[in-house]
């Protein structure tokens, strides 16, 4: 899940990503700009102010939302597995499962049949610009 962060962190330093609601249930944002993400936090921009927010503090449907929106529609098999570790990580089942079916037919396939168990949830979006 290391690899899949570093992918994150360089997909945001490279594109303008904005956010329709964002962050913390307690302190969420709406139309948000992500604007820098480093090993420890995200800086967002909203209604003309920088914000920062602890990767640990976001919902984690919101970094899945994320990861799919920088990564795009194939992003590279390792950092897939590690999207799917995270889903089921985090209970997010329908997702892991979508994810470790993908890479039935790649080097990984083995890999995803012995990590895979589980069941479901819903969530929000991003969009790269």
């Amino acid at each position: 899940m290391d690899k899949l962060k570093k992918a994150m962190i360089a997909a945001v330093d490279r594109s303008r990503l904005r956010c329709a609601t964002f962050g913390p249930a307690a302190a969420s944002w709406s139309d948000v700009d992500v604007l820098k993400a480093t090993e420890q936090k995200l800086v967002l921009f909203d209604d003309g102010q920088a914000f920062e927010a602890r990767w640990d503090a976001i919902p984690p449907r919101q970094v899945y939302d994320l990861a799919e929106a920088l990564l795009g529609p194939s992003p590279a098999p390792g950092d897939r597995f590690g999207l799917g570790l995270f889903c089921l990580k985090n209970k997010m089942t329908p997702e892991a499962r979508r994810i470790f079916e993908s890479l039935a037919t790649t080097d990984l396939g083995p890999s995803r049949a012995s990590t895979w168990r589980g069941s479901g949830r819903p969530g929000t979006k991003c969009s790269v610009s």
